[in-house]
């Protein structure tokens, strides 16, 4: 059972930061345009990720899979 437990991202910006997000965003609430924005990345972290977790996976498997055949 994979539950989506969500995180809350804080960033700090000035003013002036702020102000120039807010000609970029359009019509779009502000936390959606950077999410949004950030979507290429957290999508490349989760593959990352993803291929991290299945490659400790095959080594844990093969490594099981050695020490049962040594043990014979």
């Amino acid at each position: 059972m994979n539950q989506h437990k969500t995180k809350v991202i804080a960033v700090r910006v000035t003013q002036e930061q702020y102000e120039g997000l807010m000609c970029l965003k359009g019509d779009v609430k502000m936390g959606n345009y950077l999410y949004l924005s950030l979507l290429p990345t957290l999508n490349a972290g989760v593959a990352e990720l993803n291929a991290e977790r299945k490659k400790a996976e095959a080594k844990a498997k093969r490594q099981a899979k050695k020490e049962a055949t040594s043990g014979l």
